[in-house]
C-alpha cells in the first residue's frame, strides 16, 4: 500500500448524481472509509429535481450544481473542470468501494506508458460475479469479451470506475455521446496518444447497475445509435 502521503498525488473522485440521492449517499459513505486520504469528492448534481438541498448539507464534499441534465459525458466533464486533483477517478454514484480501491490504480499510473486504469467492477449483490462492464477485450462487433482476473492490458475502459492522469488529457469525454460509449471514446483517445490501458484486479468496486437509467427500453434508440 501507499503510505508516504508527502509523495502521493491528489485524487479527484467525480460522482455524477441525477435523481439518485440514496445511491450517492451510500457511495459517499463507502468513500469515507478509503485508506488513501489525499482525495476529494466532487459531486455533480446533474439537474436533479429535488436532490440538491440534501446534497448541500453534506460536509466534506465539493458540490457542483447544473440547472439542466448535461448527460453522463458532459456532466463528468463539468466535474473534472471543477476539481483539483492530479489523478481523476470517474465513479458511478450507484457504487460502493473497498477501502483500498485507490491503492493499486495509483501505483499503476506511476508508469508513464499507462494512460487509463479500470477497477475490478463486481455486481453489488452478486458477490464475486463480475459485470460485463469489465471491457477487457472487444469482438469485431464491439461487444466485451470477458478475460482472466488479472492486471492485463485491456482495449477499453468502463465509465463506471476508471482513472487517468489530468496532465495527459484535458477532459475525459466527448459531450456528443451524452450517455453510453463515452468511455470507449476515452480509451481510444488514450491509445491514439500512445498509452496502454490496464485492468486493476485489486481495485474492487461494487456496482448496482442501471440506477439512473431505469427504463432501458426508452433509451434503446440512443444506445444503438452511439454504438454504431
Amino acid at each position: 500500500k501507499i503510505t508516504n502521503m508527502a509523495e502521493t498525488k491528489k485524487v479527484s473522485v467525480i460522482l455524477l448524481n441525477f435523481n439518485g440521492l440514496k445511491f450517492t449517499l451510500e457511495c459517499i459513505k463507502s468513500l469515507r472509509k478509503t485508506n488513501y486520504k489525499n482525495f476529494e469528492i466532487v459531486v455533480v448534481d446533474n439537474g436533479s429535481r429535488s436532490d440538491a438541498p440534501a446534497l448541500r448539507k453534506i460536509r466534506g464534499i465539493k458540490l457542483i450544481e447544473s440547472a439542466t441534465n448535461l448527460g453522463f459525458a458532459e456532466g463528468n466533464n463539468f466535474g473534472v473542470r471543477n476539481s483539483s486533483g492530479e489523478i481523476i477517478a470517474i465513479l458511478n454514484n450507484d457504487t460502493t468501494v473497498e477501502p483500498d480501491w485507490l491503492d493499486e490504480p495509483l501505483k499503476l499510473l506511476k508508469d508513464p506508458s499507462i494512460g487509463g486504469v479500470q477497477s475490478n467492477v463486481l455486481s453489488k449483490y452478486g458477490k464475486d460475479d463480475f459485470q460485463p462492464l469489465r471491457r477487457l477485450k472487444f469482438s469485431l462487433f464491439g461487444y466485451p469479451i470477458p478475460g482472466k482476473m488479472e492486471n492485463n492490458d485491456i482495449f477499453s475502459l468502463t465509465g463506471c470506475a476508471l482513472f487517468y492522469r489530468r496532465g495527459d488529457i484535458d477532459e475525459p469525454f466527448d459531450p456528443d455521446y451524452f450517455i453510453y460509449y463515452e468511455d470507449v471514446y476515452l480509451a481510444w483517445r488514450l491509445r491514439t496518444l500512445g498509452f496502454v490501458n490496464k485492468q486493476s484486479y485489486k481495485s474492487i468496486v461494487y456496482h448496482f447497475g442501471g440506477a439512473v437509467v431505469q427504463d432501458m427500453t426508452s433509451m434503446s434508440d440512443l444506445f444503438v445509435r452511439l454504438g454504431e
